[in-house]
């Protein structure tokens, strides 16, 4: 018996692939959310069971959407990051001289933990889990401020703080 299309097309794919995608995406958001509504609700030292509970699954649900506790964790952490980063970004946006510029990027970045606590704490002290972490959310936190470029500037002018401070 033969396929119908040569090897080379790869595997077929049908309207329902497509739509369990977009299921399994929009549900791991819901638990993304359910995760960080626990997370403010519990602490920042939240487990898994309370996540589960808030997220109206149970543990068994949240591994069917994430590979383990630290993928998890750095989806949350990745949630986070977005956006603080957003807001961090958008502070940086309103002001054009790079004085400015710093001080309203760290305004905004320490308004976020001040509004908001347990899930920052929960991305900076991350649990202590058997394996490495394989991807950084916090990265993304200084990146935004390292490369924000300045009106008639490089971003590079940005990423010598000495030299932005003495201008």
């Amino acid at each position: 018996m033969t396929s119908p299309l040569p090897a080379s097309h790869g595997p077929l794919e049908d309207g329902r692939s497509r739509r369990w995608d977009r299921h399994r995406t929009t549900r791991r958001a819901e638990l993304i959310d359910g995760a960080i509504s626990a997370i403010r609700r519990h602490g920042a030292t939240v487990g898994m069971d309370d996540i589960a509970a808030e997220a109206g699954t149970s543990k068994a649900g949240l591994y069917r959407y994430f590979a383990d506790k630290e993928d998890l964790h750095t989806a949350v952490g990745s949630h986070i990051a977005a956006d603080l980063v957003a807001g961090v970004d958008a502070a940086m946006a309103r002001e054009r001289d790079p004085r400015r510029i710093l001080a309203a990027a760290i305004d905004a970045f320490l308004s976020f933990i001040e509004a908001d606590p347990e899930p920052y704490r929960f991305v900076v002290h991350r649990p202590l889990l058997e394996s490495p972490a394989t991807r950084d959310p916090l990265a993304d936190y200084t990146s935004v401020v390292a490369t924000h470029p300045t009106p008639g500037s490089s971003p590079s002018r940005l990423r010598t703080p000495r030299r932005l401070l003495s201008q």
